[in-house]
């Protein structure tokens, strides 16, 4: 069911606004985007050039949310190459559980507030 609705919402963030429509990119043939591997002199040389388009790029954040809602496996999307998308959702996730660790110990805080005994 989760990966339905994510794949509903990565056809959502496609189709929304026309941002492909206004993309730096358009104009740009799609391989520059799409190199082989990411270490290799060629690969980190191609990288750099389809950076420098996004970095100009007025709807880049677009393009980046729908790359990590969408989850595809190659090319620069939104200024990011593979391995820095997953490093983001990696730090994203980690800044989640933080959030959800917090709210648990302040709940338990509140818990063990509200059942010490008043003075009185």
């Amino acid at each position: 069911m989760f990966l339905r609705l994510e794949r509903r919402r990565a056809q959502i963030l496609w189709d929304a606004g026309g941002w492909r429509r206004r993309a730096a990119c358009r104009m740009t043939g799609s391989d520059l985007f799409f190199p082989v591997g990411e270490r290799d002199e060629a690969a980190v040389a191609q990288t750099a050039a389809a950076k420098q388009v996004c970095a100009r790029c007025r709807v880049r954040l677009h393009c980046l949310t729908y790359a990590l809602v969408a989850n595809p496996e190659d090319g620069i999307w939104g200024g990011l190459s593979p391995s820095e998308r997953r490093a983001l959702r990696r730090a994203r996730r980690a800044r989640h559980q933080s959030r959800i660790a917090q709210g648990e110990d302040a709940a338990a805080a509140v818990a063990v507030h509200a059942a010490r005994p008043t003075a009185r």
